[in-house]
């Protein structure tokens, strides 16, 4: 198998990217996966909510002006299942990023027939720095509802008003159910814990963000536990496992961190999520990168690429 024989260093962190700070160690490199089993080119799945997508030029008072026309719907407060002293700022701003608009959408599971939908759940809507998120849940009672995103924003503002805004309950998360045309739809605001890191400025491995959410769009998000391990092992997943779309624009890679190599066990809705942190935190701004401590022991890594990478790219953390 070919090796690189080129390798990007110094891997940073958002926070000591400003102060040029390179963290230590190095990752074993990534050889050539395109031969795998476990190998994957996904359908080209443009989602209704790319970045190109979201509100244009508006305040979060202007927003919450258009919403407040209409009237919220009920919602409920839950520090248990999503989190306390959630950040006020990072929620609005992750609330800008849903499109206030009166297109009807449909929205359904992930799996057989997933291309009939607009966009495929779950989906979340993430702030700049990942640790706020806001997600719609895949449907309860059938495999689709019909939507808004005026409806979804107007449940996801009664939330961050309700919950997140009141200093009284501890800044908490929450939710809202029965929305949608069939009331199989629900959202809820979150706290995320990113361990995110984002390759240099100008890095040659920076995926296109509408190829990578694509990839995010059509993979697994299952919640059934799997064991992630080496390659011809007896585990679930073999690592290196990829995703890819089919332009070679951006592919995501699971696989271990060298310091811990043995199996690990983690869900696909947990790389999911870590993939959608690394999309938003690094993707965004031109840069590949990856989520780290991943898994029940913290051995895994989450990866998004460009697909057209020289075999044997290595990324530092």
């Amino acid at each position: 198998m070919a090796t690189f024989a080129s390798r990007i260093l110094g891997l940073v962190t958002l926070a000591s990217l400003a102060s040029s700070a390179v963290l230590p160690g190095a990752l074993e490199p990534i050889n050539d996966i395109s031969h795998l089993a476990n190998f994957s080119a996904i359908p080209l799945s443009l989602s209704s909510w790319s970045s190109e997508h979201t509100t244009p030029n508006i305040s979060y008072s202007e927003l919450g002006h258009i919403l407040g026309q209409v009237g919220t719907p009920p919602y409920k407060c839950d520090p248990k299942a999503y989190g306390r002293d959630l950040h006020v700022r990072s929620c609005r701003d992750a609330l800008l990023a849903i499109p206030a608009d009166t297109r009807k959408l449909k929205l359904g599971s992930r799996g057989p027939g997933d291309r009939r939908n607009d966009v495929n759940l779950p989906y979340r809507f993430s702030s700049d720095d990942a640790v706020c998120v806001i997600e719609i849940s895949p449907p309860v009672g059938g495999s689709y509802d019909v939507v808004t995103s005026l409806e979804l924003a107007r449940a996801a503002f009664s939330i961050v008003e309700g919950c997140v805004s009141n200093a009284e309950l501890g800044r908490v998360g929450g939710e809202v159910l029965g929305l949608g045309q069939y009331k199989r739809l629900s959202i809820s605001v979150s706290a995320y814990a990113p361990e995110v890191q984002c390759a240099p400025p100008g890095a040659p491995v920076a995926p296109p963000t509408a190829a990578c959410d694509s990839v995010l769009s059509v993979m697994s998000a299952s919640r059934n536990e799997k064991t992630f391990g080496p390659w011809r092992s007896s585990s679930d997943v073999d690592l290196p496992a990829s995703i890819k779309d089919p332009t070679n624009g951006c592919m995501l890679v699971v696989r271990a961190d060298v310091y811990t190599p043995r199996p690990d066990k983690a869900t696909w809705y947990d790389i999911w999520a870590a993939a959608v942190a690394v999309r938003q935190m690094c993707v965004l701004k031109g840069r590949a990168g990856q989520s780290v401590r991943m898994g029940y022991r913290g051995a895994l890594i989450v990866q998004l690429l460009s697909g057209r990478y020289p075999a044997g790219l290595t990324l530092t953390n």
